[in-house]
């Protein structure tokens, strides 16, 4: 047995013409948002609308982990520049935030 198929009474040009005055982007077919799929990756997180979850695609957690974790290891007993405090505070930032 395949996967169950969904038909809506709607599509993508009708959605994005819904959903246009919240100004939220909407990558071209280059960057992977083509089709509506139940689980894909937009604005940088991973949705998986089946599960009604969130989460970062598993290369950005990795990535994201290793930056924090160097972080926390070269600056264990010393002072950083508020330049490198910003990038950390911005990872973080996109981490928790769910549009």
């Amino acid at each position: 047995m395949g996967p169950q198929r969904y038909q809506y009474p709607y599509n993508k040009s009708l959605m994005l013409k819904r959903i246009e005055d919240l100004k939220a982007p909407w990558h071209t077919v280059d960057k992977g948002d083509d089709e509506f799929d139940f689980v894909t990756v937009f604005i940088g997180f991973l949705w998986d609308l089946v599960q009604r979850r969130v989460s970062l695609p598993e290369e950005k957690r990795l990535k994201y982990l290793t930056r924090i974790d160097t972080f926390l290891h070269d600056y264990k007993s010393s002072r950083c520049q508020l330049k490198i405090m910003e990038k950390i505070h911005g990872y973080l930032c996109h981490c928790s935030f769910v549009y």
